[in-house]
């Protein structure tokens, strides 16, 4: 039973927002405007302190990079590619 078959306005206005909806990936360090509105929720931490992440890999790594290297440092990466 296709329950939006009697509200075809309702059916409309959802692929209409599906379709302005971004699905892409966020910057590095996340969503600024996600950043903006966290940092706004404490009094002691900014934005340039927050890394908003969904995932932990990523998020731990860049961490690691933040804490241990200066912007000096270099830093050599063996990733390898599987086609």
């Amino acid at each position: 039973m296709n329950r939006t078959a009697w509200r075809p306005h309702c059916r409309t206005g959802g692929i209409q927002r599906l379709h302005q909806t971004w699905l892409g990936y966020t910057e590095t360090q996340g969503s600024p405007k996600l950043q903006k509105t966290i940092a706004q929720t404490y009094q002691t931490i900014g934005i340039e302190e927050l890394l908003v992440h969904a995932g932990a890999k990523e998020a731990i790594f860049i961490s690691f990079m933040k804490i241990a290297l200066q912007a000096e440092d270099h830093i050599f990466i063996n990733a390898r590619i599987i086609s």
